[in-house]
């Protein structure tokens, strides 16, 4: 067994006992509630070391907010209760670089977040999705409004989208009717069982008017999108750019600070006396 203890105190914790698999422990630090478990990998996998985990309640906003930090030079089966209280020690926590609520120090700990809190993250790589999809998404929207507008010029009245779930087993797969009258729910039954669909129920009718209505709005909150998603593009090049001319500068002025950078022709010329005339001035 190793003999290190938790760098704490912890009344009524035998910090010198085996750890056990299942052991956990919670407690509040900077005002916010973390807690530590052992994690399976300790055991799972050979010569992998002592890993824990570490979570901050942040009140059931994210489902997922914790990091994990590890000691591969201790195997779990030497591990004590303080090794393990003295990991979870380890774990620095830092305000996050977005909002300023409790984040885990990357530092310190195992962790893709860089610095954010779960929250942030999570909302972070939603909108960078969202702006990677955006172009496609305008496009099927183009598309599908288009297809709206040529059947309503046509004299249909009714989309009819549908989900077939095949009897024979398979993937589900969308299809699209267009109507020239509002059908019944017996004939979209039975159009389903033409598709051998197992599920006659999974469909959405929509009128062309409301239909049309519904994707211009679409439409338009996407184009919008697009100029928001353009407009925070370019500011983060700005702030890019100027870190960069900014280090630049700095790198600069460290250069020409006496005493700091010496050019090899100044190197050289040291301990040399000046040319030209050398006699005293009479």
């Amino acid at each position: 067994m190793s003999d290190n203890s938790s760098p704490t105190p912890y009344p009524g914790i035998e910090t010198s006992a085996p750890l056990a698999r299942d052991f956990t422990f919670t407690t509040q630090r900077a005002g916010e509630t973390l807690t530590m478990r052992v994690e399976a990998a300790s055991w799972g996998y050979p010569n992998w070391g002592l890993q824990i985990g570490v979570s901050i309640d942040d009140g059931g906003k994210t489902r997922h907010n914790s990091t994990g930090v590890r000691r591969p030079d201790l195997p779990f089966e030497r591990a004590t209760v303080g090794d393990a209280l003295a990991l979870f020690e380890s774990v620095g926590i830092v305000p996050c670089r977005t909002c300023g609520a409790p984040a885990f120090d990357p530092d310190t700990s195992i962790t893709n977040r860089a610095g954010e809190c779960e929250s942030c993250f999570l909302e972070r790589i939603d909108r960078d999705f969202e702006r990677q999809m955006l172009p496609s998404r305008i496009r099927e929207l183009k598309a599908e409004l288009q297809r709206a507008v040529d059947h309503k010029a046509k004299g249909f009245t009714h989309r009819l989208l549908a989900m077939i779930h095949p009897e024979a087993g398979g993937d589900d797969y969308l299809v699209e009717f267009f109507t020239k009258k509002e059908p019944t729910p017996a004939e979209i039954e039975k159009l389903l069982k033409k598709r051998r669909s197992a599920v006659l129920n999974d469909y959405r009718l929509t009128h062309l008017d409301i239909l049309q209505t519904s994707l211009q709005e679409a439409l338009a909150k996407a184009e919008a999108d697009k100029v928001t998603f353009a407009a925070e593009t370019t500011e983060a090049r700005k702030v890019a750019a100027k870190a960069a001319r900014d280090a630049k500068k700095a790198i600069g002025a460290a250069a020409k600070t006496p005493g700091k950078a010496r050019s090899p022709k100044a190197t050289a010329r040291a301990g040399k006396p000046p040319q030209g005339d050398q006699g005293d001035a009479s």
